[in-house]
């Protein structure tokens, strides 16, 4: 079988030396999302993205975007994807995947089933090494809510920020 595996920590974290708050708010998990349509290009049968380790909390943004999933403010304007702009976005756009990508399987390996949302271990518990300050770990829950509610409301399908593995690599999965 024609198989691609991508470790995310190789490409969005990795270095905890660069962990810093001004860093997590402004990173995303876009760079992830090209290297995924460069596999693409290979053809693969299915792809294993190994979710763990980023010093990112976009919930997905980044990736979803590299895919055609475009956020706008209430004038129009695309915004980009990271957790300050997260209470900005009105609305979405999406591209349609090509056919190949969609018979393509995706798998995410992750390193902790945390929820994004939730009692006991969930993304947040997650922030402080990725760079946050007690103090904002609340802004960037609230700016996480805000894009999934909006997200939800053009895809009812993505995962309720209660289920398992949508925490992990700081919210990944929600984006895939």
């Amino acid at each position: 079988r024609r198989l691609a595996v991508l470790e995310s920590a190789e490409i969005l974290g990795n270095a905890k030396s660069l962990a810093t708050q001004e860093i997590l708010l402004e990173s995303n998990t876009w760079g992830l999302g090209r290297l995924l349509q460069k596999a693409f290009a290979l053809r693969p049968q299915e792809v294993w993205l190994c979710i763990g380790g980023t010093l990112t909390a976009d919930a997905g943004w980044g990736i979803a975007s590299a895919f055609g999933l475009a956020a706008y403010d209430e004038n129009g304007k695309r915004l980009r994807p990271c957790i300050e702009n997260m209470d900005k976005i009105k609305s979405f756009q999406n591209e349609d995947l090509p056919e190949y990508m969609k018979k393509c399987r995706i798998v995410a390996l992750c390193d902790v089933n945390a929820p994004a949302k939730g009692s006991g271990v969930t993304l947040s518990s997650f922030l402080k090494q990725k760079g946050a300050k007690n103090s904002i770990i609340p802004y960037i829950e609230k700016q996480i809510y805000h894009f999934w509610n909006i997200l939800k409301n053009y895809y009812p399908s993505v995962p309720r920020l209660e289920d398992a593995f949508t925490g992990a690599g700081g919210g990944i999965c929600i984006g895939l």
